[in-house]
């Protein structure tokens, strides 16, 4: 299996997550219309309630990764996340939509984990770095697409032909998965599952600081994501009247963060990672400046272009901090590396859920709230990025 291969398989699997998301954003009002009790700010919940499913499915994803091999482990997560999708597919209430959605959230989590550890297993520094960044600008290509087809598939076929297609999604990752990947992990370096091991292991990532202040940081820049594809579809309709065209802007602003990533890719391999993140955060706060004293300058309706470039400079930083925040982390992550990863991922999970679930139900339509979110995560990531330097670097 060539490098080119493995990087397009493992762009799909992490994309997968991606499409979860995003494919359902312009078809959140017709959800709310069909779904009962899917008033008010709740339906933003069908977006936030598969990362809250991420928080519980990451942390469990890395130790099966760990104890059974990589592609076991993943097969069974597109199987969780299969189930899932059924319900969802099948849901006549938000109540039921958000139990299927968390389901999809556990589910995900094991190609979102464990395609770490399998990059983990085969690339190291810069080198590491240089892939995910890759990966991930493969991956940032899907919020650019899956707003837009999603779209067309809930107006041709309803927003139920979505979740068809996430089956299809899956079968094909898994059967790609299963004919060609190759088992990274042998056998004589697992470890049987095991609750104490999994606490002691927890315990010495959680207590290595840098560990825990890079997957900090990732939280609060996802959290910062999460918010904005939460609320994004009611500020384009609500305060700009563009409701009709959302799904094309976000995959403009979406464009930014691929270009960012790819750049990112090349410069990761000059500058210190450490540095490009920094420069990212401050893009980040800026951005967040930018949005609130406009929004506040124009009672609530800052001007279309202000809006869009501020956001615009959001998906540009993302895309760079996102290519190096996890390979930062991963850094210091030894044979443990699959239980590493979802530590730093249901951590940063959980505090971007807490972070898009607030932002969210205080939303009112305007830019406001994602603007408070933008300077208030941007300036404690920047904080903690600095406070990290002073650390000890400790490999687990």
């Amino acid at each position: 299996m060539s490098k080119s291969e493995r990087t397009v398989l493992y762009a799909l699997l992490i994309s997968i997550t991606a499409f979860s998301l995003d494919a359902l954003l312009p078809l959140l009002p017709q959800m709310a219309r069909d779904l009962s009790n899917a008033s008010d700010n709740r339906i933003f919940f069908v977006i936030t309630a598969v990362i809250f499913g991420m928080i519980f499915g990451e942390i469990i994803f890395g130790p099966i990764a760990d104890a059974i091999g990589r592609k076991p482990a993943l097969t069974v997560g597109l199987g969780v996340f299969t189930v899932g999708t059924v319900i969802a597919l099948q849901a006549n209430s938000l109540e039921w939509m958000l139990i299927g959605r968390t389901i999809q959230g556990v589910g995900v989590s094991g190609p979102k984990i464990v395609t770490r550890a399998l990059i983990r297993d085969q690339f190291q520094g810069p080198d590491m770095a240089r892939v995910m960044s890759i990966i991930f600008s493969v991956f940032i290509c899907v919020p650019m697409i899956a707003p837009i087809f999603g779209y067309w598939l809930g107006d041709t076929f309803g927003w139920r032909s979505v979740f068809l297609f996430y089956l299809v999604l899956a079968f094909t990752a898994g059967t790609w998965l299963l004919l060609r990947q190759p088992e990274t992990l042998p056998p004589q370096n697992r470890m049987p599952l095991s609750v104490q091991r999994s606490i002691g292991n927890l315990a010495l990532i959680v207590t290595n600081g840098r560990v825990l202040c890079y997957a900090t940081i990732a939280g609060l820049v996802f959290g910062t994501l999460l918010t904005f594809l939460s609320v994004a579809q009611s500020i384009f309709d609500q305060t700009y009247d563009r409701g009709v065209t959302f799904a094309y802007w976000i995959a403009f602003l979406s464009l930014g963060s691929g270009l960012s990533s790819l750049l990112n890719s090349r410069l990761v391999m000059r500058l210190p990672m450490d540095t490009l993140v920094e420069r990212a955060l401050v893009g980040l706060s800026l951005a967040g400046v930018i949005l609130f004293v406009t929004t506040v300058s124009f009672s609530g309706h800052p001007p279309f272009a202000v809006f869009v470039g501020a956001m615009g400079l959001v998906f540009v930083s993302i895309g760079t901090v996102f290519g190096n925040i996890n390979a930062m982390a991963m850094t210091y992550l030894g044979r443990i590396a699959g239980m590493g990863a979802s530590a730093i991922s249901s951590l940063s999970s959980l505090i971007s859920f807490v972070v898009a679930a607030l932002v969210s139900q205080i939303h009112d339509g305007t830019p406001l709230a994602m603007s408070i979110c933008l300077i208030f995560s941007g300036t404690l990531a920047i904080l903690i990025l600095r406070f990290t330097r002073r650390l000890q670097e400790v490999t687990v």
